[in-house]
């Protein structure tokens, strides 16, 4: 009796369990280039510094601003694990006026969405200091990068120009043991 309750449990719960692995197999196709479109982009940051975080912001500003982004595309997604997450602090506004501003028009505009990771912000001590009104969280950055990238098959963006769907590095050495 109790095998077959565990057994029925599992089946029942299935789905709810696959719902956050779902692969995305819907390929949306550039007609003038012919190339596939991803549903999204993830802001690539990997030096955890305030100073990559500006740059990369200025750099969607720049796509932007020329037209190359799409106002139909959803916005381009910074998930914020490291410890440049104390940027969206409220208590930080005044040290980081400039990238803080421009994050918050972008995200105004539809342009970024910004998350930061409760862990990180847990680990640095600041698990219940505000963040900016504009931020949203998520409970572990990293794994959410992942199920953007590998699941939804958003494509990495990067400030610099390096190619543009190839995971961090941190997160291959991670994935490969």
């Amino acid at each position: 009796m109790k095998t077959v309750f565990l057994m029925l449990l599992t089946l029942c719960a299935l789905p709810l369990m696959a719902d956050g692995l779902a692969v995305n197999t819907e390929t949306v196709v550039d007609e003038a280039t012919e190339k596939p479109i991803p549903p999204g982009y993830i802001a690539r940051l990997e030096l955890n510094k305030p100073e990559e975080v500006e740059a990369t912001l200025k750099r969607v500003e720049e796509i932007y601003l020329t037209g190359q982004l799409d106002s139909n595309e959803p916005p381009v997604t910074f998930i914020i694990h490291g410890p440049e997450a104390v940027i969206f602090l409220e208590e930080n506004y005044e040290m980081y006026r400039g990238v803080v501003d421009l994050a918050e028009k972008l995200t105004q505009e539809k342009v970024v969405d910004i998350k930061v990771c409760r862990n990180r912000l847990r680990i640095e001590g600041h698990r219940k200091k505000p963040l900016q009104s504009f931020v949203g969280t998520v409970r572990f950055g990293p794994r959410e990068e992942r199920r953007l990238h590998r699941a939804e098959g958003y494509e990495y963006f990067s400030a610099n120009e390096r190619s543009a769907n190839q995971e961090p590095a941190n997160e291959k050495s991670a994935n490969s043991q």
